[in-house]
């Protein structure tokens, strides 16, 4: 989250790299106790229960 809505603070503070780091343990985490299964899903089957995920929102105002 604060790498979406506090943009500036985040990248002063090299949050992005920490997540990529933290994305790391978890795989290591996964090869170590899960015989190497992944603990995620694949994308599209996300994205096919989540459609609104990639869906373009409007927002129409009065008066604008």
């Amino acid at each position: 989250m604060a790498h979406r809505w506090e943009r500036s603070d985040a990248q002063a503070r090299g949050v992005f790299q920490a997540i990529n780091r933290l994305a790391s343990e978890f795989r290591r985490e996964d090869r170590d106790r899960r015989s190497g299964r992944r603990s995620w899903r694949r994308t599209e089957v996300v994205l096919s229960e989540r459609p609104h995920l990639k869906s373009t929102t409007y927002c129409m105002r009065p008066g604008r």
